[in-house]
């Protein structure tokens, strides 16, 4: 509930903060409708340090859509053994790649029925390996 005393604060009912204009598009509405259309024509203009300009054209017809399209050419690029490509094909299927640590002397369920003071007894352990973790790392830092 607000508080009339505190200025700063929202008034009842009004919109939480000043957002967008009304009617205005969200970029990534735009995207994927460009994504999800069979044809694109753009026309990019640049101007170089010299004043002198730089047309590019893009008419792209395709069978299925664009995203379709964008997705043979990224895998197109990774046959060629472009790693970025490769990169993102396998965190786009798989995920990214997640490197687990344990630090936990015990499994995260019998934390449940821990006491206040088992509960501290064990951060204080977790924060220890983690510094002695630190130090080793830092260790074998400089020695490299």
């Amino acid at each position: 509930m607000s508080d009339p005393n505190k200025p700063w604060q929202f008034k009842a009912g009004w919109k939480g903060g000043p957002g967008r204009k009304p009617g205005t598009k969200i970029i990534s509405k735009s995207l994927r409708e460009i994504l999800e259309s069979d044809a694109v024509n753009l026309e990019i203009t640049q101007v170089d340090k010299a004043g002198k300009k730089k047309v590019q054209k893009y008419d792209l017809k395709v069978d299925k859509n664009i995203t379709y399209a964008l997705s043979v050419a990224l895998i197109r690029e990774g046959l060629k053994g472009d790693v970025r490509a490769l990169k993102e094909i396998y965190d786009r299927i798989d995920g990214k790649a997640v490197q687990a640590v344990e630090i936990f002397d015990c499994a995260p369920d019998e934390m449940e029925n821990m006491s206040q003071e088992e509960l501290k007894s064990l951060r204080s352990s977790i924060v220890s390996k983690l510094a002695s973790q630190e130090d080793e790392e830092n260790k074998t830092d400089k020695t490299d």
